[in-house]
């Protein structure tokens, strides 16, 4: 993952050298709407970064299945995030909120 940001970071960088800013701009909502198509990649990461501040292996957090039903039912609020299989109360107080703002982020 971080090589491709690598790669990403060194072509937008070629780009804003070689172009306006028009066609970076272009480029960054081509990039934003492809992960507005696979929202569980942010998922993902969100997961992580949360599991390696805490020392804990990711699916503490969220296992996989979770994450799934997280990006294909795009919850909004409490309630309807404490529907989906493996959110309780006590995993919606620790992490929902944070859940929340990436989902609505890509929601489409």
């Amino acid at each position: 993952m971080a090589y491709i940001l690598i790669i990403l970071k060194k072509h937008l960088m070629d780009i804003f050298l070689q172009s306006n800013n028009t066609k970076l701009i272009n480029f960054e909502k081509r990039i934003i709407r492809e992960q507005a198509l696979n929202p569980i990649e942010a998922l993902r990461e969100k997961r992580a970064s949360i599991a390696e501040d805490m020392g804990v292996p990711a699916y503490i957090i969220f296992n996989d299945k979770t994450l799934k039903y997280l990006a294909s039912e795009k919850p909004d609020d409490k309630e309807s995030m404490l529907e989906i299989n493996g959110i309780g109360e006590k995993k919606y107080n620790s992490f929902g909120e944070e859940f929340l703002k990436i989902i609505k982020i890509y929601k489409i």
